[in-house]
C-alpha cells in the first residue's frame, strides 16, 4: 500500500471514530472527571463490540469490516462457551475452523458487490442476533459481578 493511501486510510479511520466517539466536543469539556472516565470505559466495549458483532444493515455495513467478522465472531463465540483454548488430539478447535473462517472471509471480499446489499442484510441477520445475545450474557455476567464487589466493599 502506497503511503499516500495509508495516510487516507489512517485520516479517515481518525474521522470516523471522532464522529462516532467524540460527535460532541463542548459536552465532553462539561462532563465531570467520572462522567469522562465511564465514557472512556464505555468506548473499549463499543469497539469490541463493533469488532464482534456483523453489522446487519446497509448505513453501518464496512467490507473490511466484515472480512473481519467471520474470525472475531467466532473467536468471541468461543471464548464466551469456554471452548476457545480446547483442543482436540492436541490442536487447538480454533485452527480447525480457521480454513473455514477464511473462506468465508474471502467469499465476503469477492462476492459482496456482486449481491443485493437485502440478501448481504439477511445472511447478517442472524450472527448479528446470536452474538448480540452473547453480548448481554457476558455483559449480563460483568454487571453481577460488579455489584457483588460493590456489596462487599459496602459490608467492610
Amino acid at each position: 500500500m502506497a503511503k499516500g493511501n495509508l495516510d487516507y486510510a489512517t485520516n479517515k479511520m481518525k474521522h470516523k471514530l471522532k464522529l462516532t466517539y467524540f460527535h460532541n466536543y463542548e459536552e465532553w469539556r462539561e462532563m465531570s472527571v467520572l462522567e469522562k472516565v465511564f465514557d472512556l470505559y464505555k468506548y473499549g466495549f463499543d469497539a469490541v463490540r463493533a469488532l464482534t458483532v456483523p453489522a446487519s444493515d446497509e448505513e453501518n455495513w464496512d467490507l473490511k469490516l466484515s472480512m473481519l467478522h467471520p474470525f472475531l465472531t467466532v473467536w468471541f463465540a468461543m471464548w464466551m462457551f469456554d471452548v476457545l483454548f480446547m483442543t482436540i488430539g492436541g490442536i487447538y478447535l480454533a485452527y480447525f475452523l480457521l480454513p473455514f473462517q477464511a473462506a468465508l472471509s474471502f467469499a465476503i471480499w469477492r462476492y459482496s458487490d456482486r449481491i443485493e446489499m437485502s440478501k448481504v442484510e439477511m445472511f447478517y441477520s442472524v450472527p448479528s442476533f446470536l452474538v448480540a445475545m452473547l453480548w448481554i450474557s457476558f455483559m449480563a455476567e460483568y454487571l453481577i459481578d460488579f455489584l457483588e464487589v460493590t456489596a462487599i466493599v459496602d459490608a467492610c
